[in-house]
């Protein structure tokens, strides 16, 4: 999933499957952009909020789908819990809470409008660059042997813009964030690969791949492993037909 920043939101002809994601906390008040949405819609957002039982809870999600007057064909308003408690954490949570919803209604891009929430833990910056984090880490899949997979089984969410007032910092702080979520996908599919595919000497090779961050990377084989007393270890690897290697 492609992840931007940006300090506006788009505007133009409303893109079809196309979501513009506003927020509040459980004090249902709307932001300043949220308002602007609001307006933009005729009310729509404000409507849906007074008809639904949505109360703001962190990472509750409700779309209304159908409007006019902005770049979507749908709006979704996405609940931050209390001020007071909304820090990286949640931030995160949520981010990971909006994709799962956008995946569950088909949506293929959006737009995160973050307003500034009052008395919060972080400021606007690092709650983009949070909230992009978790989005990111909910994203990911692991589909390599899944060949057979129906139009629904498969994510709809390609692209996720992330609307803020600290652009330039939540860029800054998810420029680092990015490569810890990297390597997060990493640790993942050498987890969710078989046994016949990732055995010791695969997975040396895979941690060998890192040398070109500049990490040091030494492997031992067997005969270095017995050299230096490691008979524990051996005496595990006895129980398999492949050679033990310790990274």
């Amino acid at each position: 999933m492609k992840i931007t920043f940006s300090a506006s939101a788009g505007t133009g002809k409303a893109k079809a499957k196309h979501a513009i994601v506003v927020t509040t906390t459980d004090a249902l008040t709307l932001g300043t952009e949220a308002k602007a949405i609001d307006k933009a819609t005729k009310g729509a957002v404000a409507k849906a909020l007074k008809s639904s039982r949505f109360n703001g809870k962190a990472g509750e999600c409700l779309s209304v789908a159908g409007v006019d007057g902005v770049a979507g064909d749908r709006v979704v308003v996405l609940g931050l819990g209390k001020a007071k408690e909304f820090d990286a954490i949640a931030a995160e949570n949520a981010g990971g809470q909006l994709v799962a919803h956008l995946n569950g209604v088909a949506v293929k891009s959006a737009e995160l409008i973050l307003d500034t929430v009052k008395g919060a833990k972080i400021d606007d910056g690092e709650a983009a660059a949070r909230a992009a984090f978790g989005a990111y880490l909910r994203a990911y899949r692991f589909d390599k042997y899944r060949t057979k997979l129906k139009d629904d089984e498969k994510p709809s969410l390609g692209a996720l813009k992330l609307v803020s007032a600290g652009t330039k910092a939540a860029k800054e702080a998810y420029a680092e964030l990015e490569k810890v979520a990297d390597g997060v996908y990493l640790a993942r599919d050498v987890v969710n690969e078989p046994g016949n595919v990732i055995y010791p000497e695969t997975l040396a090779d895979e941690c060998k791949k890192l040398t070109d961050l500049g990490v040091k990377v030494e492997v031992l084989n067997e005969a270095k492993m017995k050299k230096l007393g490691m008979g524990a270890l051996l005496g595990v690897g006895q129980g398999s037909v492949r050679e033990s290697q310790l990274v």
